[in-house]
């Protein structure tokens, strides 16, 4: 039996244009791949979106032979990052597949001098980084330096004096500000050791009987806040930013996911600490 590939389109009711809305993939067998992305728990814009809404269809809209035709035929749909719920540029194979071509590297401290190795487990080895945080930069084609100060060359052509800092590509794209600081928020500068004993010392023997876990769960299961749209601005400018969850707003910001949820459960109407 000839083996046949689909490029299907996952969608809202509303959605009319898969060049820009939904979500595009290919698959050569389309009920294991609609389980599979129901089952899919990770943070993306699609999982998000499948648990945020019960109404979302798909559809197939292309039939082909090959998975090549398939790639190409994707690539039109989503030529860039981040159209629609996709993430990633369309046509790029699995992220198994991409670990294993060539990559070329160069560090922030000397950008002039590139060097490629043959694969992405021998960058992770020779540069003592993941092979995760290469992979997915490599596949989502990021352009920005890493916190180790390593950055990808996606194309020759590519001018590497523009090439971001971690911090950089962390703040600017969203806030348009950068911070002079690290934020307080964050890390060993959130709480003293006194406030950590004093916390510590409020939660100790606490526990939550099954009762109320059920509770909680059925009522985050039908109103899940982390999968809701939200928009914010800052208090340096008039601009809106809108992000497809508050998880997703949470990692972008880097601001605690808590304050966020609070802010989206309980909107007060003043600018909070982070601004």
């Amino acid at each position: 039996m000839n083996q046949k590939y689909y490029v299907y389109w996952y969608k809202l009711p509303e959605h009319k244009n898969p060049m820009k809305e939904g979500y595009i993939g290919i698959t050569n067998n389309m009920e294991r791949r609609d389980a599979e992305h129901r089952r899919n728990k990770h943070n993306t814009h699609f999982a998000n979106a499948l648990a945020k809404y019960d109404n979302i269809s798909y559809s197939v809209l292309h039939t082909v032979a090959k998975k090549e035709e398939a790639l190409a035929l994707e690539y039109e749909y989503r030529p860039a990052l981040n159209i629609g719920w996709n993430y990633a540029v369309g046509g790029e194979d699995t992220l198994k597949s991409t670990a294993s071509r060539p990559i070329t590297v160069y560090h922030k401290d000397n950008y002039v001098v590139t060097v490629t190795y043959p694969s992405i487990k021998s960058a992770a080895k020779a540069l003592n980084v993941t092979e995760g945080s290469l992979r997915a930069r490599k596949y989502r084609q990021t352009t920005s330096y890493s916190k180790k100060g390593w950055a990808i060359l996606h194309s020759p052509e590519f001018d590497r004096t523009t090439t971001l800092t971690y911090e950089e590509a962390k703040h600017l794209a969203v806030l348009g500000i950068k911070r002079n600081k690290p934020s307080h928020f964050k890390g060993k500068l959130r709480w003293s050791k006194a406030d950590k004993e004093r916390i510590s010392k409020q939660h100790k023997g606490k526990t939550i009987s099954d009762e109320q876990k059920r509770i909680v769960g059925e009522k985050n299961s039908k109103n899940p806040a982390l999968c809701k749209v939200i928009t914010l601005k800052h208090i340096s400018s008039d601009k809106q930013y809108t992000f497809h969850s508050i998880t997703e707003a949470s990692k972008q910001l880097e601001l605690p996911l808590s304050r966020l949820k609070s802010k989206a459960q309980r909107p007060l109407k003043r600018y909070g600490k982070d601004g």
